[in-house]
């Protein structure tokens, strides 16, 4: 169940960049097109639809490139150093996918100007989106809003080591919310533990 939640959240997420980059995308435009930020020697740009052949290119390949650097894995225990090289690395190849395009297709960039915007602000709200997710998660997993709980009952080496082969994932949607040594206790003691916690399921460690 964990693993197939995580699946669903990850598309999910990939939906919602989609739409981040194609916002971000959208305000370069705005910006360069109402001469609010001009880095290029144009006097003035077309409309967005001259654009769209860019957001087209963008928006479903940007979440896809964004996966290959893997992105969407363990976000949770990530630095937003290691998430800005992610992106940086995504970027480069989203660049060279125009660049082909305009090479092989010839098709024209109506504006450098907003792709330099975009290649600022594109990251910029990728990576505020991830931070709002981290701090989210972290609050929902500390007041116990999220995650599975669970009661190990078992030997205490053996639940200490099936702890230590679970996957990140794993490790942040599981609470344990007690152990029961049953080397030292006999089943009666897993029955209380059962009565005192509403849990999700009993791993048993042996």
């Amino acid at each position: 169940m964990i693993p197939y939640r995580h699946e669903i959240n990850q598309q999910l997420l990939k939906v919602a960049d989609a739409v981040l980059l194609g916002f971000a995308f959208w305000i370069s435009h705005f910006l360069r097109y109402n001469d609010m930020i001009i880095l290029d020697g144009l006097v003035e740009i077309g409309p967005f639809p001259d654009f769209l052949w860019i957001l087209a290119v963008v928006v479903p390949f940007g979440p896809f490139l964004l996966d290959l650097q893997g992105f969407y894995n363990h976000p949770n225990e990530r630095t937003a150093g290691r998430t800005l090289q992610q992106i940086a690395s995504a970027g480069v190849w989203l660049f060279v996918i125009l660049g082909a395009a305009v090479i092989f297709l010839r098709l024209q960039v109506p504006s450098r100007s907003v792709l330099i915007i975009f290649a600022m602000l594109g990251p910029a709200l990728l990576l505020l989106r991830e931070r709002l997710q981290v701090s989210f998660y972290r609050r929902s997993l500390q007041s116990g809003a999220i995650g599975e709980r669970v009661i190990f009952a078992g030997e205490p080496a053996s639940m200490e080591k099936l702890l230590e082969g679970f996957t990140p994932v794993q490790k942040l949607e599981t609470r344990v919310v007690e152990a029961v040594n049953l080397a030292e206790n006999d089943t009666e003691a897993l029955v209380e533990a059962l009565h005192r916690h509403s849990v999700g399921r009993v791993v048993l460690a042996f």
